[in-house]
């Protein structure tokens, strides 16, 4: 799909370069290599194995040449689309590396719906197809937010049997988003930068207000990584609360027992010349010693505690 812009929106079967008119277009790897011979650039495109943060930005004269990895809404740790942004001299094209779901070219169409003909600019035309791209975004922050809250629920209500999991996945999931936000913002400053002059300087607003939204969408997801380490240590206070009252309770009855153990020791040596073995009552002697002993020992436990 390519579109020429004048007075009105124009699809047009063939890309001709340089472009006499403004023009936006979704194409194929194949057209970009055809474009780059025919104007003689050099594009380099990424192996697919590449990482997120790695994505190829290249600037020259005549053109600026970007690889991006886009999440898809749902599933932020699955298969990314990459796609690729070449800007030339009245020219904005977005290249299909690979988008399972056609994704990127709705982002397109979408794009070219809501900006008029008339008001149509170079840099407007880049930065709505980034807004486009980011349409989902606020609602992925909600989804998140709410496993959040749900998280912070079950640990208060001392119920979270999954937690180290859901936690884990949560914290891979928000630091791909937080790197996915770095990627566009560099990519935009780079872009505000209009290094080779593709843009108007009176244009460049666009990209300043693009950036304004990529750095609050980073400080959001940045804020629900703060919440998540929150849920954490709160989740860990309560384990070390749980732990401390079970030592509590085998401190209390360690120190209970062991004047009983002392008693058993003591009485279990069998001497010949000792006269508890022997007495009568030395059994009955024993048993009131014990309780007298655990008895004392209760009272100054609780004293102490008072």
């Amino acid at each position: 799909m390519i579109v020429e812009i004048a007075e009105t929106y124009r699809t047009i079967e063939k890309l001709s370069y340089p472009c006499g008119h403004l023009t936006v277009g979704f194409i194929s790897e194949d057209q970009l290599h055809a474009l780059a011979a025919e104007a003689g650039l050099h594009l380099a495109v990424p192996e697919e194995r590449e990482s997120l943060m790695r994505n190829a930005v290249s600037v020259s004269e005549e053109a600026f040449w970007c690889v991006l990895h886009l999440i898809n809404p749902g599933r932020i740790l699955g298969q990314r689309d990459r796609i690729g942004l070449l800007i030339l001299k009245n020219c904005f094209l977005v290249v299909d590396l690979y988008d399972e779901d056609d994704s990127t070219g709705e982002a397109v169409q979408r794009m070219l719906q809501t900006l008029r003909p008339e008001k149509a600019t170079l840099p407007r035309l880049v930065a709505g197809f980034f807004r486009e791209i980011l349409i989902q975004d606020p609602d992925i922050h909600e989804d998140l937010e709410m496993q959040i809250d749900a998280l912070e629920k079950e640990v208060f209500d001392a119920r979270a049997p999954h937690f180290r999991q859901q936690t884990l996945q949560l914290g891979k999931e928000l630091l791909t988003l937080n790197r996915y936000y770095e990627q566009l913002i560099n990519i935009n400053e780079h872009l505000e930068e209009n290094s080779n002059d593709l843009f108007a300087e009176d244009e460049l607003r666009s990209f300043a207000l693009l950036n304004e939204r990529m750095l609050r969408y980073r400080d959001n997801v940045q804020l629900l990584r703060d919440r998540l380490t929150q849920a954490q240590q709160s989740y860990q206070a309560q384990l070390d609360y749980q732990l401390n009252k079970s030592m509590k309770t085998l401190s209390l009855v360690t120190t209970i027992c062991l004047p009983l153990s002392l008693i058993a020791g003591w009485y279990g040596m069998n001497f010949t010349a000792m006269p508890e073995l022997k007495w009568r009552y030395g059994y009955l002697y024993v048993i009131g010693l014990s309780v007298a002993v655990v008895s004392l020992v209760i009272i100054l436990l609780k004293r102490k505690k008072g």
